[in-house]
């Protein structure tokens, strides 16, 4: 039995490593709850539209359980300077369930979380480490997981390469890598990633080649997936659309083979909604998150 845990959870943060370096990179950062959690939200944006707190309330759709709607809610509370400070997390009964805080050094970077799990009475610390060159992350680890993000750029500051290495010892590593191509305007133009499963393999495997395009105003437009895999585990995505409004806030993420996402923004050009749908061998999930802020006076 100990055997099948330890294998479970080197395959949960295995797949949790493959999602991370995946993220996006390119489009304007979207202050999502994965964001404000992990502390890569836009600081500036929050401090500079003087917001002190954000209460996001999510529902979940899902088509093959009898139109079931799920309800929960989360409230982000930042101080001036834009700093998360603290979340508190609702259930859907709107019952605390738990509490989340964030300790940062006197450069305002992220040092410690601290989580109170009211559902389960449990209360957890993860410290973070990270280190930055010249105003960019250059490495990217916690006291949670045997897992370091490492990145690397060219002189103008512009992301080459982004690794996860995942380390349980010499019987079980593995790194992912992404190598970024850039033509002579700085875009990215082709994202290649490659993953080695364990120490002896050297070379890797390609699991992903991307192709993006951008539109008249330097945005990305498309991104083009050319490996497919059976495996789900190293999904392709397809061609991923991304579309701008007239002011050039990103509003849609469009995916033919992955999740999709569309937004709304206020009077103010704050997000107000967030729409995600997904139709995993016909099994149709559409979360919605809708932002409701107060401002500091």
């Amino acid at each position: 039995m100990k055997t099948n845990t330890v294998g479970h959870m080197r395959t949960l943060v295995f797949f949790t490593c493959l999602l991370l370096v995946t993220s996006l990179v390119f489009a304007q950062p979207i202050n999502d709850d994965d964001n404000f959690f992990n502390y890569t939200y836009d600081k500036t944006l929050i401090s500079k539209k003087k917001i002190e707190t954000i209460t996001i309330k999510k529902s979940i759709f899902e088509k093959n359980k009898v139109n079931e709607r799920k309800f929960d809610s989360s409230l982000y509370f930042f101080d001036k300077n834009g700093l998360l400070k603290k979340i508190l997390s609702y259930n859907t009964l709107n019952s605390l369930r738990s509490e989340t805080y964030f300790f940062t050094n006197e450069n305002g970077e992220l040092i410690k979380r601290k989580t109170i799990d009211h559902e389960y009475k449990t209360s957890d610390s993860t410290f973070i480490f990270r280190t930055y060159k010249d105003g960019k992350m250059i490495s990217d680890s916690s006291s949670s997981y045997s897992m370091i993000e490492k990145f690397s750029y060219n002189e103008n500051g512009m992301l080459l390469t982004k690794s996860a290495e995942v380390n349980f010892g010499e019987s079980y590593k593995n790194k992912r890598l992404i190598k970024n191509t850039l033509d002579k305007m700085g875009h990215i133009i082709n994202i290649t990633e490659t993953v080695n499963i364990n120490p002896v393999d050297t070379n890797g495997v390609v699991l992903s080649k991307r192709f993006v395009s951008y539109n008249s105003r330097g945005k990305i437009k498309i991104e083009k997936e050319t490996i497919d895999y059976d495996n789900p585990a190293f999904e392709n995505k397809g061609i991923i659309s991304y579309k701008y409004n007239r002011k050039g806030k990103l509003i849609a993420i469009e995916s033919s083979k992955a999740s999709s996402h569309h937004y709304k923004y206020n009077k103010k050009g704050l997000i107000s909604q967030d729409r995600m749908t997904i139709n995993f061998n016909d099994h149709l999930i559409v979360t919605t998150d809708k932002y409701y802020y107060i401002f500091w006076k």
